[in-house]
């Protein structure tokens, strides 16, 4: 059985922190990629039940279309305008819904999300007039604490241009801990660009103390203000400093490739409609970082409403719609990211990972061959390609592209554990016990800690009969680690039941199959436990649906054995002798 975790791949790291709620409207998005011509369904409830449909399989732009079509039929249907609206904004088609979000205020002025999406929509117009209007309506709602003091300040700026005045508005975030950072930021973009530089200096500074680990997003933000004022060297150290944690980060090597060869860095909010895009961007990076998918898109998108072609926005955009496992539209989001852009690399190797998840594994094979070949130096793309080969059964040709991998790596640090233990599951799986075993204690060298590893090599020694004792301590110190996770209470069961401790062994089991219900391996495990401990009855049922959970082909035999002759007297398990991993 595969124990592995999965693992984040590629994420865009979340630049602030966000505390407190803001008021948005959930609602499922597809994505921006352009699919087949939607049909034009005949009438208003086949229309309707349509975009149902497509909004819970999570296709918004069909969402959209059938929604359309439906508030055509009836126009005055608030329902069905509220769904088109919401529909509309997520599927990226904001100046549709901005004439939407008009007709739902006539009917609810203090609506939050129709004037956000308004705003966004004078935003990207530059008529901060309107703005202006659309904040004293949202500022009476306690949802947006932080977007009103933000928006506010950017529209005195774009209109007056004055820094100072500009920064007054952002006052009542200074005096809230949880907002502080986005304090200092859009002050320092607002100093930097009102020509206050001394005063920008010191905001950067006060960010870069209140950050023990910055974000690539607020290294770019500095390293760019300190090339254009002369200071390239510093901006340099600033990016040195990122790479020095973060030396994987292609993104963090592409910007300071930029800056080497180009001397400084462009403004990366050259302007007021820049600055509210922004915090557009913060929001949306802050809700996704917690897991709240639909807000993050909401946000996102009016963001790439404001500022179309944005690399960072569509960027982030491609990372929403990935976490949220919409692989289509993740795919061609970030296919939009120029090639000539700090996020290039990042977004080709994110188009084959959402390719892998779309099972278009040719395509995503050809896409990692490539980055593999455009890079020898980077090890990531070659990884994922192993991962690609794990995930299939392809265990012998995951082994081969992680060797490559690892080959690729000079000096082995804490952070490539993961790339050790996915290749001794490989090896394991692929029937090299010495090599994998080996991999598994490189990868608890790495980061002794990791329950996942500990897990997986306890198990295999239980399976192998080797060094028991020290794999129940292993299973000890993970199940202290991960108490809920069902794989980890299944092993430790497992060991109790090839000790002969049937009765202990029964209680994990059953907790197991609490926390795992469908996986037939764990149901097989508590079927056996219970005919040892005298519950022949019992036993039958779990393995009648271990069989029903689709086993691995292999352990199909051995269960229906069992359900027609029961188990053969118990053998108290005997230690073999350990392998020899230089063997």
């Amino acid at each position: 059985m595969d124990r592995a975790s999965s693992r984040p791949i590629a994420r865009w790291t979340a630049a602030f922190a966000l505390s407190g709620a803001v008021l948005v409207a959930g609602c499922s998005e597809s994505g921006s990629e352009e699919p087949p011509k939607t049909p034009v369904a005949s009438t208003a409830s086949g229309a309707y039940l349509a975009g149902r449909h497509a909004a819970r399989i999570k296709d918004s732009r069909a969402a959209s279309d059938y929604f359309g079509q439906a508030l055509s039929h009836q126009p005055a249907n608030d329902r069905v305008l509220l769904r088109a609206f919401n529909a509309h904004v997520r599927s990226g088609r904001v100046a549709e819904a901005s004439e939407l979000a008009k007709k739902i205020l006539s009917i609810d002025p203090d609506n939050a999300v129709a004037n956000l999406v308004l705003i966004a929509d004078a935003t990207r117009r530059e008529d901060y007039d309107e703005v202006n209007q659309r904040l004293e309506k949202l500022s009476s709602s306690s949802g947006v604490r932080l977007a009103q003091p933000v928006i506010a300040a950017w529209t005195t700026f774009g209109k007056t241009k004055n820094g100072a005045e500009a920064i007054k508005a952002l006052g009542p975030l200074r005096l809230e801990p949880q907002f502080v950072n986005f304090y200092l930021v859009h002050s320092a973009l607002i100093d930097d660009l009102a020509g206050n530089t001394a005063s920008a200096v010191e905001r950067y500074a006060e960010l870069s103390k209140r950050q023990s680990l910055p974000s690539l997003r607020v290294v770019q933000l500095i390293a760019s203000f300190q090339s254009r004022n002369g200071k390239k060297a510093e901006a340099d150290k600033t990016i040195e400093d990122f790479l020095d944690i973060n030396s994987d980060s292609a993104t963090g090597e592409a910007l300071l490739k930029k800056l080497r060869d180009d001397g400084k860095l462009d403004p990366v909010v050259p302007d007021a409609r820049a600055g509210i895009a922004e915090l557009f961007m913060n929001l949306s990076s802050a809700f996704q970082s917690s897991g709240r998918s639909d807000q993050a898109l909401f946000f996102v998108r009016l963001a790439d409403h404001i500022r179309p072609g944005d690399a960072t926005t569509i960027y982030l955009l491609g990372t929403v719609l990935e976490d949220d496992d919409r692989h289509a539209a993740a795919v061609a989001t970030f296919q939009r990211v120029p090639r000539d852009s700090i996020f290039s690399w990042a977004a080709r190797k994110s188009v084959a990972t959402n390719l892998i998840g779309l099972e278009r594994d040719a395509d995503a094979i050809k896409a990692l061959d490539a980055l593999a070949t455009e890079r020898p130096e980077r090890w990531d793309a070659v990884a994922l390609l192993g991962n690609l080969y794990r995930a299939r059964s392809r265990f012998s040709e995951a082994v081969t592209a992680y060797d490559k991998a690892i080959e690729r790596i000079k000096a082995p640090q804490k952070r490539h554990w993961n790339l050790y233990y996915v290749r001794g599951i490989a090896l394991e799986r692929s029937k090299q016990w010495p090599r994998a075993e080996a991999d598994f204690l490189q990868a608890l060298k790495l980061s002794p800690d990791q329950a996942y590893v500990l897990n997986y090599l306890a198990y295999s020694w239980i399976e192998r009969g080797e060094h028991l004792g020290k794999a129940k301590d292993m299973l000890a110190k993970a199940l202290r680690q991960r108490p809920n996770d069902g794989y980890i209470v299944d092993s430790v069961g497992w060991v109790d039941y090839r000790l002969g401790n049937f009765k202990d062994a029964v209680v994990h089991l059953e907790r197991a199959t609490e926390l795992r219900p469908h996986d037939p391996t764990i149901n097989d495990h508590l079927g056996d436990a219970y005919w040892r401990a005298g519950r022949k009855h019992e036993a039958r049922v779990q393995w009648r649906r271990a069989l029903s959970l689709k086993p691995e082909k292999d352990a199909i035999p051995a269960i229906k054995k069992k359900l027609a002759d029961g188990m053969e007297p118990f053998k108290p398990i005997k230690a073999a002798p350990p392998t020899d991993p230089k063997k």
